[in-house]
């Protein structure tokens, strides 16, 4: 289950209707918790709901989304996916695409934004350390 969450239809909304500054940068959070994704999760709310991982994973920062410019309502990074390293292994549920590069950051909008998360169907495991994950993530907007 993929979705963009209120907090980040508001972000989208304020830069794109009211004027306020852009991103320039997203970044993939990946998580280990089994949760449901509700559109209520905040980046203040993330670390806590979802358990991203931090210390289980090598990266200093969390990696980039590089993303395509869109194109008929969606953009992805499927050419360039996020790269995480385990340092242990670990499990991941899904990931969240947030617009700070600080692992565990628990600051909330205006500072930091949960633009969207996404569960898997099943669990991604990194049985040692030094095993890789590539995270493919895509955005689509939709209107009903």
């Amino acid at each position: 289950h993929n979705l963009i969450t209120v907090e980040g239809l508001n972000h989208l909304l304020d830069v794109g209707v009211h004027g306020a500054s852009a991103n320039a940068t997203w970044y993939v959070a990946a998580f280990q918790n089994n949760v449901s994704i509700q559109s209520t999760l905040t980046a203040a709310t993330f670390n806590g709901v979802c358990d991203e991982l931090t210390t289980e994973i090598s990266n200093v920062t969390r990696p980039e989304f590089v993303e395509t410019a869109p194109s008929s309502g969606s953009t992805n990074n499927a050419a360039s996916p996020a790269i995480i390293t385990a340092a242990s292994a670990c499990s991941i549920w899904g990931a969240g695409i947030v617009s700070t590069n600080t692992k565990g950051d628990t600051s909330a909008a205006p500072a930091q934004v949960l633009l969207s998360a996404a569960k898997y169907s099943a669990v991604k495991s990194l049985s040692a350390s030094g095993d890789t994950l590539g995270i493919k993530y895509t955005l689509t907007g939709t209107s009903s």
